[in-house]
């Protein structure tokens, strides 16, 4: 393979991953999901949690609130 084969070959390629990704990306109208298509998509959603109170809150002052 010659270097102007290797070019073209090199050009041809990013051409042709460029038309894949046109056409996985494309904007255009799609038909709509199935009801049965619909209700198996799972989504997350978004989802905070309680941090919990740390050893400066609850353990270290144990000893204090302890009667003698």
């Amino acid at each position: 393979m010659t270097m102007k084969e290797a070019c073209s070959y090199v050009k041809q390629e990013q051409q042709k991953r460029g038309r894949e990704h046109r056409r996985a990306h494309s904007h255009e109208k799609c038909s709509g999901l199935t009801d049965i298509e619909y209700n198996a998509v799972v989504t997350r959603q978004k989802s905070t949690f309680a941090k919990g109170k740390s050893y400066a809150y609850t353990s270290r002052w144990r000893a204090f609130t302890e009667t003698l």
